[in-house]
């Protein structure tokens, strides 16, 4: 209860923008952070979607804050944006600023990922793992950078254990990823003297939205089944955790903390291990 308290003390009216969050651990993320006194940044690249869960959420807030007078003032914006463009990356952030004044954290969320091997890589699938997952971190980052020294704000990344090594049947998606945290890194490395901080989270799979669809490796989209290691609800949880914390890097799953602790230890067995297991190792069940 102590943590919690903490948590809510920290995040009580900061401005807070969640890429990716019209849906999945995205509206998850907005939902805990709004639970908590924070004012949130919704972003999508589509209207629809995005609309509908800015109507849940502000319906949420309306319940929820209804004999709260302080909390009437406005909580929530929704911004319709490619974030792995210049141009929507900043409309993002300058959609912020014009509302809520100021930015103090930039949760990076949007994310593509795929299944598929390597022989039956393409061009469609390979841009776009790059703009979905490298590009819509990095620029929404170069966006927020100069507005987050202001506040002494926090980047969050938020990454996968497939990001832990070069795994069969994933493979871009596992190096666009890694990527993503060598960014962060050098975000680190740049900014902690001006106060701005770090942080990435690496999740297990967690569970889908059920129309959520995947690419395959030539670039076409599919919807699959598979048992998640995380719900959306304790992802988010996670996430607002770890925005909160002294840690730079957290990993959320037992299994991807020992393999963290292999890749160090004895990399050469964790290569024989994946090896041997294959295309097996994320081979999915694709719905009709």
């Amino acid at each position: 209860m102590q943590k919690r308290n903490r948590s809510i003390s920290v995040l009580q009216d900061r401005v807070c923008i969640v890429t990716g969050s019209s849906r999945g651990i995205g509206r998850e993320t907005a939902r805990c952070l709004l639970s908590q006194g924070a004012r949130v940044v919704l972003n999508g690249r589509t209207s629809p979607g995005l609309a509908e869960t800015e109507a849940l959420l502000q319906a949420e807030i309306s319940r929820s804050g209804a004999a709260l007078p302080a909390q009437r003032e406005r909580r929530l914006l929704a911004v319709t944006a490619d974030v792995s463009t210049e141009e929507g990356a900043r409309a993002l952030v300058d959609e912020t600023i014009a509302t809520f004044g100021r930015l103090d954290y930039l949760i990076n969320n949007a994310g593509v990922s795929m299944r598929g091997a390597i022989e039956d890589l393409r061009e469609p699938a390979l841009d776009r793992l790059y703009r979905g997952n490298l590009l819509s971190a990095v620029l929404p980052t170069v966006a927020a950078v100069p507005e987050l020294k202001k506040t002494g704000g926090t980047v969050l990344f938020v990454s996968t254990v497939g990001a832990l090594w070069g795994f069969p049947g994933i493979s871009i998606y596992s190096a666009t990823k890694a990527a993503v945290e060598r960014f962060a890194q050098s975000l680190d490395a740049e900014y902690r003297s001006a106060g701005l901080r770090s942080r990435l989270v690496l999740l297990g799979f967690v569970e889908n939205d059920p129309h959520k669809e995947t690419l395959a490796a030539d670039g076409t989209p599919f919807r699959h089944n598979r048992r998640a290691q995380q719900t959306q609800q304790q992802a988010a949880r996670a996430i607002v955790s770890a925005l909160t914390g002294s840690r730079r890097r957290v990993i959320t799953i037992p299994s991807g903390r020992a393999l963290s602790w292999a890749k160090r230890c004895c990399p050469s067995l964790v290569a024989r291990i994946l090896a041997g297991k294959g295309k097996s190792f994320h081979s999915v069940t694709r719905k009709p």
